[in-house]
């Protein structure tokens, strides 16, 4: 898979009514500020609550600061995982950073509890 700012898609079956989607880094600022209001008036999507509880902010204030070091790992890092059937936000995937040396990545996600049961979890790893 290239990677690009544009949202991600693949042809597995698994995955044909998911996209994984970058958020802007105004977006991921607003995200690591618990500022739903903000992330929301510079978001296409809906971002719910979830987006800032205790189990996604510590990711969001990590990227937040792996980027501002870094800007070029904007590409790779966590990205909202999209319904295309709803348009909602199903969770959030995405990789660590860009490989390494090796050619090794670490790949992260976490899927809204009550979106559960519905073959996203394996989608992560089919756009990899």
């Amino acid at each position: 898979m290239a990677i690009t700012s544009e949202p991600w898609s693949s042809t597995d079956p698994c995955a044909a009514e998911r996209i994984l989607v970058q958020l802007p880094f105004p977006v991921l600022t607003a995200l690591a500020n618990e500022d739903l209001e903000t992330a929301n008036s510079l978001c296409d999507y809906n971002l719910t609550p979830y987006l800032i509880t205790y189990e996604c902010l510590h990711v969001w204030k990590m990227r937040r600061d792996q980027i501002a070091i870094d800007p070029l790992d904007v590409a790779w890092v966590t990205r909202i995982i999209i319904s295309t059937e709803t348009g909602a936000v199903v969770g959030r995937a995405g990789f660590h950073g860009a490989p390494d040396g090796n050619g090794m990545w670490r790949l992260g996600t976490r899927l809204i509890l009550r979106r559960g049961g519905r073959g996203t979890q394996r989608l992560h790893c089919v756009f990899c």
